[in-house]
């Protein structure tokens, strides 16, 4: 089975160092994974430093449908199972690539902010989405504790790892 990770932010910040350390630990594991990112982007530029697949495209809104068709059309040619959504436009992306063209993905959901969810109906839906099958959500008294127990990369990447690799064992 094969991973695609999204992130449409431009700069380098926690969620995308997050990133770099689990595409770090699932490269260990033999997982085949590919980045989505936008073009000129913090995560681009260290896939091709790190030599990560990664697929670009020009920035544009979450509701765009070209950026959703090609979402879509880039998982059943590279036979992608797994879409690991990584921030809230990410999530928007992968949800209308299935309702909208048909994607047969299974997304895998991290929320990394404090805030509540919006309670309108598109929220609903794309929180309810079946095609979600996992949803880490990370309260931020969470991750400080959780990192007071794990401050290096030593320790924090193991424990990242240990999200995704609980999420690829969804068969169904």
């Amino acid at each position: 089975m094969q991973l695609l990770h999204i992130s449409t932010a431009l700069s380098w910040r926690g969620g995308e160092q997050q990133l770099a350390y689990l595409i770090d630990g699932l490269r260990h594991k033999n997982l085949s994974q590919y980045v989505y990112c936008f073009r000129h982007s913090e995560i681009e530029k260290y896939c091709q430093k790190q030599e990560i697949a990664c697929i670009t495209h020009a920035r544009a809104s979450a509701f765009n449908p070209f950026l959703i068709f090609d979402i879509a059309q880039k998982c059943r040619r590279l036979n992608i199972g797994i879409i690991h959504a990584h921030d809230a436009h990410a999530h928007t992306l992968a949800v209308l690539s299935c309702a909208l063209f048909g994607n047969k993905v299974q997304i895998v959901l991290s929320r990394k902010v404090d805030f509540p969810i919006k309670n309108n109906f598109f929220s609903r839906y794309k929180y309810n989405h079946p095609a979600i099958k996992k949803s880490f959500v990370f309260r931020l008294k969470l991750l400080k504790s959780l990192l007071l127990k794990f401050t290096t990369k030593k320790y924090f990447a193991p424990y990242t790892m240990e999200l995704i690799c609980l999420a690829s064992n969804i068969n169904q």
